[in-house]
């Protein structure tokens, strides 16, 4: 028997594709940059806000190694076992992670590739590098959508900021 294409993952593998373009410029081929780059405006997470809250939640797991708490606000289809989840959690956790970030929406070109009811951030955050002199600011792109009536997330590990999110350290939110 053939193997059945499982639409959903390979939508899911095309968006972390193109956010990997944004992370980590140079690993995915995108065409070039056209036009001045915007900077995004970062805030405080909002943990009013339901998917806000979700997504710090999501962080803070991998933050403090938590990985029952991942699993429960993680986004995955029941087709991921729980081997292949604990292998993304510590494939996350092992290039390290800022403690504390800073959020924005991601830019339009990447919110508009996923599926209606998606909504797509990107954490910011400081943290050395092996080899920096100091600090250096990092991003990583998740994704936050309704799923059994819960607001899921998912999300790439952090990289390099982007144009739009690159800058000093220590960072401060917008006011």
């Amino acid at each position: 028997m053939a193997p059945r294409l499982n639409l959903q993952l390979c939508a899911t593998a095309l968006l972390c594709l193109m956010v990997l373009s944004m992370v980590a410029p140079g690993v995915v081929e995108c065409a070039p940059r056209s036009g001045p780059v915007v900077k995004a405006t970062l805030k405080t997470p909002d943990l009013s806000d339901p998917t806000q809250a979700a997504i710090m939640q999501w962080h803070q797991a991998l933050v403090a190694n938590d990985f029952p708490t991942f699993v429960r606000v993680d986004f995955h289809t029941s087709a991921v076992s729980d081997d292949m989840i604990k292998i993304g959690f510590d494939s996350m956790r092992s290039g390290g992670m800022p403690q504390t970030v800073l959020i924005a929406k991601a830019p339009e070109k990447i919110s508009s590739l996923g599926p209606p009811g998606l909504r797509v951030y990107m954490l910011v955050g400081c943290m050395k590098l092996p080899g920096s002199a100091g600090e250096v600011r990092l991003a990583s792109a998740v994704w936050a959508r309704i799923a059994n009536g819960q607001w899921k997330v998912g999300g790439s590990s952090f990289g390099i900021a982007p144009p739009e999110f690159a800058g000093a350290c220590p960072m401060k939110p917008a006011s």
